[in-house]
């Protein structure tokens, strides 16, 4: 089965804290994103490609990146997405899919470009502030690893750190949020720490009590 990790760097392997800096001086990688990016891949299998601006420079600021990816991660760049212009990072991908076509694929990126509706059932945007999160490693470990067929990546919805914005119904609802749960209620939950559930609600939407819902 093939998987494919699509890269974005800034905002994703660095963030608003990172002090490392570039040989030309531009804001570098964090060590800890890339072992978290390792993390994924060795967890899915999933080839990485690059389609962040950091593609489109050959110098020793891109040296750079692939060294970080490669001693601190053990990870290798497999391809990069063609450059269709600032605004079409959404159709660079699909022109990779084109390609190079995978079974499951997800997006790591910090930015919602315009045409992004095109991969949004892969998208997970990470806030720029944080960089990558466990939480987000894990929303992806889940669309590329299915279990019993089900995909969490068919579900249409963009993951912003812990907020969800809906593009189409989920359930035939549109309004949705993500609720997360403290220590004791994931107890009483059965070990459930995210949940769907109705805006203006604390009632689950789940697939057993979504006839009762709807």
């Amino acid at each position: 089965m093939n998987k494919i990790i699509f890269l974005d760097v800034d905002g994703v392997l660095n963030n608003i804290e990172t002090n490392a800096k570039t040989p030309n001086g531009f804001t570098g990688v964090m060590d800890s994103k890339v072992k978290l990016l390792s993390s994924l891949v060795h967890a899915t299998g999933a080839a990485v490609v690059l389609t962040s601006d950091w593609r489109l420079v050959e110098d020793a600021d891109y040296d750079y990146l692939i060294k970080k990816l490669r001693y601190h991660g053990n990870i290798k760049i497999a391809g990069k997405t063609p450059d269709l212009g600032w605004e079409n990072r959404g159709k660079e991908i699909m022109a990779y899919l084109d390609g190079h076509p995978a079974d499951l694929w997800v997006v790591l990126d910090d930015n919602i470009f315009d045409d992004f509706n095109l991969v949004k059932d892969h998208l997970i945007i990470t806030d720029p502030d944080d960089g990558l999160t466990e939480g987000n490693i894990l929303r992806a470990q889940k669309m590329l690893n299915p279990i019993d067929g089900y995909v969490p990546g068919d579900i249409l919805h963009t993951i912003f750190g812990d907020a969800i914005f809906i593009d189409e119904p989920i359930y035939d609802c549109y309004q949705v949020r993500m609720c997360e749960w403290d220590d004791d209620q994931i107890e009483r939950m059965g070990g459930i720490d995210e949940a769907w559930v109705l805006i203006g609600s604390d009632q689950l939407l789940t697939d057993s009590n979504y006839n009762d819902i709807n």
